[in-house]
């Protein structure tokens, strides 16, 4: 989704007494890890700013890579156990759970396997999609671009601009339908509250101070390259729908003076095309279209970029993309509450179950002049390829934001299971964005949402700029 601005120690596994050079190396990677904690001051009660460079976040991969965790699925982890989970959380997010009521369920690693259909068209057209020349996908019908071996024996370079391809045409079924989402911005100050809000306290406890709240409902279709849609050129049936990937509406419920807002995004299935988006003002009372430089400004003055939604939902083409390698991660994938849940100090830790996840890491560098982040860096599910864990950096390679967010699983939730069991789709839930360096915090908690079967006349109907000023 993308919204115009319209407001002004010991560490990792126990090394057996051995004497084996991969034994020696393990343990000189735990050494210099664990001086890195100290000098960087991770081991200390949590803050909100925090002072975390680049290259501190690469000697962390460095260091952690292929640890084996000192957990169990079924234990409950608490911030005595923090040097247990260091290992799988990057610097920052990890500097969030230091606190005294810290408590992280671990659960079992689930299967999130994407729909039959997808797994089909990914094995009948495998080896079938390549990179032009400058990186653009080409070949490609449906099913996941890439395989995972073949991203491991590529170069960096080209194996990075796989896993974001990858990551662009995941499973998403028709694509998301969200009734309704609650959005809080927040301070760093005492004491949370709910004043803005109509939901349950416990959505949002500990520190910090709501700021403001949006509220807003949007709905994403996908128009082509539909797996489930193979009789059909895996498309939809009508004019135009082989030239978009997908179209998207967004519509503004709260405060006042949001209300009746509304943006209509398209993409297109041409890579070097940037993306179309008109809004609508009700107080200009005319539609408006917005350039595709605005899609690097934050969203409503907060903690998100346009193109930072799902991770990363900008066009692949405007980064150059590295591939990281692998990494075991923790996430929340399958939430075990209707609504995800906040607290902490700054109130943006995940109240939930998290299990750990094997993750392809890259890091896209914005080609952009001018643009607020230097680098990011996504964590991508190696099962369904939904980012797991986000980090964005300033030019001068400072931590500057992070993002956790929470899925539910399609076959599992409560949520609308009329519409979504049958989907196989991790279900986008909401996120925590933080700044380390302000303090401040987005948080989006998605309150009803589905991935329906979409029928081409409400395509028609809904999404078309000469309809955005009429009422919801």
């Amino acid at each position: 989704m993308k919204f115009p601005d319209l407001l002004c120690t010991k560490l990792g596994k126990e090394v057996p007494m051995k004497t084996s050079t991969a034994c020696l190396s393990h343990s000189v990677k735990l050494v210099a890890f664990s001086i890195l904690l100290v000098t960087s001051g991770w081991i200390q009660a949590s803050q909100a700013i925090q002072e975390v460079s680049r290259s501190e976040v690469g000697e962390w991969l460095e260091a952690t890579k292929g640890l084996e965790p000192r957990f169990k699925p079924g234990d409950v982890l608490t911030a005595d156990d923090l040097d247990k989970i260091k290992p799988f959380l990057p610097p920052g997010p990890i500097g969030e759970m230091a606190f005294p009521e810290f408590s992280m369920e671990i659960s079992e690693t689930g299967n999130y396997a994407p729909h039959p259909a997808y797994q089909q068209a990914t094995l009948q057209f495998q080896g079938q999609a390549s990179l032009g020349p400058d990186g653009a996908l080409t070949n490609y019908i449906a099913g996941q671009p890439f395989s995972n071996p073949s991203i491991d024996n590529a170069s960096a370079e080209q194996a990075g601009l796989m896993a974001a391809w990858n990551n662009a045409f995941r499973w998403q079924h028709y694509g998301q339908k969200v009734i309704f989402a609650h959005n809080l911005f927040l301070e760093e100050r005492d004491n949370a509250s709910s004043d803005f809000s109509i939901f349950p306290p416990e959505m949002i406890s500990g520190g910090g101070h709501i700021e403001r709240s949006v509220d807003l409902g949007w709905r994403r279709v996908y128009m082509s390259r539909l797996a489930q849609l193979a009789n059909n050129n895996y498309r939809f049936d009508f004019r135009g729908a082989e030239s978009s990937i997908y179209k998207e509406l967004t519509e503004y419920f709260a405060p006042f003076e949001f209300r009746d807002q509304k943006l209509l995004a398209e993409r297109w299935a041409d890579p070097h095309e940037n993306d179309t988006l008109n809004a609508y003002l009700p107080g200009e009372r005319k539609v408006r279209r917005l350039s595709a430089k605005e899609k690097s400004d934050t969203w409503l003055g907060g903690e998100i970029t346009y193109d930072d939604f799902y991770g990363f939902d900008g066009n692949v083409l405007s980064n150059t993309w590295t591939y990281l390698g692998r990494h075991r991660v923790l996430a929340v994938m399958n939430t075990k509450h209707q609504y995800i849940r906040h607290y902490g100090p700054h109130s943006r830790v995940l109240n939930d179950r998290w299990e750990l996840r094997n993750a392809l890491v890259v890091e896209g560098v914005p080609t952009l002049e001018g643009h607020p982040y230097g680098s990011r860096m996504m964590f991508f599910d190696s099962e369904n390829y939904n980012f797991i864990i986000g980090l964005y950096f300033d030019p001068q390679g400072r931590l500057m934001r992070g993002s956790t967010p929470a899925y539910s699983w399609s076959e599992d939730t409560l949520d609308n299971p009329e519409e979504n069991h049958g989907a196989h789709v991790s279900m986008y839930k909401g996120y925590a964005f933080m700044n380390f360096q302000t303090g401040r915090t987005s948080l989006t908690n998605v309150i009803q949402t589905s991935y329906p079967k979409a029928e081409a006349k409400e395509v028609r109907r809904l999404y078309r700029v000469d309809t955005l000023n009429q009422g919801r």
